[in-house]
């Protein structure tokens, strides 16, 4: 759940603008696909007090039902459950599909739950080269990323998605980037450490990190070393009108 509050005191202002300068409608029905602890499936419940917004997460455990009567919680996986055509005026998704070997499939789908008009907003990883990375901080940002490279992620995918957008014919593209670092001290590094923390155990026990340096790494992040790490693309686009 730390995790998961961290990544949204660090991202959710810039997907807020976002959203604010798309334009969202009283009536709109919306999509947020891994909703994880809900902060924008709730905010676009507020801001679509006359639609409803589905928040579709594979584990929706850290949804609250109650908190808005529009919010309809949907436990899914997504790369194997959808929803029909022209289903939503807005989809949002944070940080989700670089991680699914199916993300391009899905991307796609996710296009056709567009209504006429509608407009899909994918905010994704692009992970900076390790060479160029502080030396305090290399080996820890190269052990983050190849734990989760293990499940398949794709993380410099995020570059793609502009590219990906208009391929699959959506107009009024729109592009912005937010650097994610190591060493600032404030939320992005925040959801980074809950992200190490989580990945530790997993690293530990499949061999790709050292019992013995898992503490010195761990405390590497203590020290003054700071490393723009990754950016987070976002990226969206609108479905052609009726």
């Amino acid at each position: 759940m730390e995790r998961l509050r961290s990544l949204e005191r660090a991202c959710d202002p810039v997907t807020v603008d976002i959203i604010d300068g798309i334009g969202v409608q009283p009536g709109w029905d919306c999509l947020e696909m891994g909703a994880g602890a809900g902060s924008v499936a709730y905010w676009l419940a507020e801001r679509c007090p006359d639609g409803k917004v589905v928040a579709a997460d594979i584990d929706p455990r850290f949804l609250d039902p109650r908190r808005a009567g529009n919010v309809e919680i949907a436990r899914m996986d997504i790369t194997r459950d959808g929803f029909g055509e022209a289903s939503f005026d807005f989809i949002h998704t944070r940080l989700l599909l670089t991680h699914l070997p199916q993300r391009d499939e899905i991307l796609r789908a996710a296009a056709s739950w567009l209504k006429p008009g509608g407009y899909l907003l994918v905010e994704d990883l692009y992970v900076l080269p390790m060479d160029e990375a502080d030396p305090a901080l290399r080996e820890v940002i190269k052990l983050l990323f190849d734990v989760i490279l293990v499940h398949g992620a794709d993380l410099r995918w995020g570059r793609k998605l502009p590219a990906l957008l208009s391929q699959l014919g959506l107009s009024e593209l729109g592009l912005r980037t937010s650097p994610l670092a190591l060493g600032l001290r404030d939320a992005a590094e925040l959801m980074w450490r809950n992200s190490w923390q989580q990945v530790l155990p997993f690293g530990v026990g499949t061999g790709l990190v050292d019992p013995a340096e898992a503490d010195a790494l761990t405390a590497a992040m203590d020290g003054p070393a700071i490393d723009p790490t990754a950016l987070i693309f976002s990226a969206w686009g609108r479905k052609a009108p009726a």
